[in-house]
């Protein structure tokens, strides 16, 4: 069932003029995957959406899910780019910040690795993912990363800082929210 659901998402992404294919869970894969080409940056590089449903790699593994439980649609989208390891806490705190800001999805900073990865949560239940919503979410996730990535590179290279960026932003009237008690 969900590698025709990915079908049909593949499809309603291609109308929408990305690039997008399913992939039947065969070969050695455990999983349906969605992959959505969303953008190549001046470097040349992919921003590829990875799509799978997270329920169906827990059946394989042996956690069985119940008809009622929620399913969710996770869309991956890994930064071409490394993190230096002296960028490390300047980086997080510059993907928190734009955190704040992102409705759908959140970056996420993995340090071992250096590598961030954007990652968004589609839930539903019964087979009722809408495609358009997907397809929606799609622009979405293609809309920050490549708003954000261009600011987050040069601080993950440590040509840049965390506080520049902000201050430059706010001069472009951006606000970003706080999370702590204000007086």
């Amino acid at each position: 069932m969900s590698f025709a659901l990915l079908e049909q998402i593949a499809r309603a992404a291609q109308d929408a003029g990305f690039r997008a294919w399913a992939v039947n869970p065969q070969n050695g894969r455990s999983v349906a995957e969605l992959f959505c080409l969303i953008h190549v940056d001046e470097a040349g590089r992919n921003y590829v959406v990875h799509g799978m449903f997270p329920n169906e790699l827990a059946d394989q593994l042996g956690s069985p899910t119940e008809p009622s439980d929620v399913s969710f649609l996770q869309c991956s989208v890994a930064m071409p780019f490394p993190v230096e390891e002296t960028a490390t806490a300047d980086t997080a705190r510059l993907l928190h910040s734009f955190n704040l800001l992102i409705p759908v999805g959140a970056f996420i900073l993995s340090e071992q690795e250096g590598l961030i990865v954007f990652r968004a949560m589609l839930a539903h239940a019964g087979g009722s993912l809408s495609v358009p919503m997907v397809v929606e979410a799609l622009r979405m996730i293609r809309f920050f990363v490549i708003e954000f990535s261009v600011l987050v590179e040069p601080v993950a290279q440590g040509q840049s800082s965390c506080d520049s960026v902000i201050g430059q932003l706010r001069g472009q009237g951006v606000r970003f929210p706080t999370v702590g008690l204000q007086p």
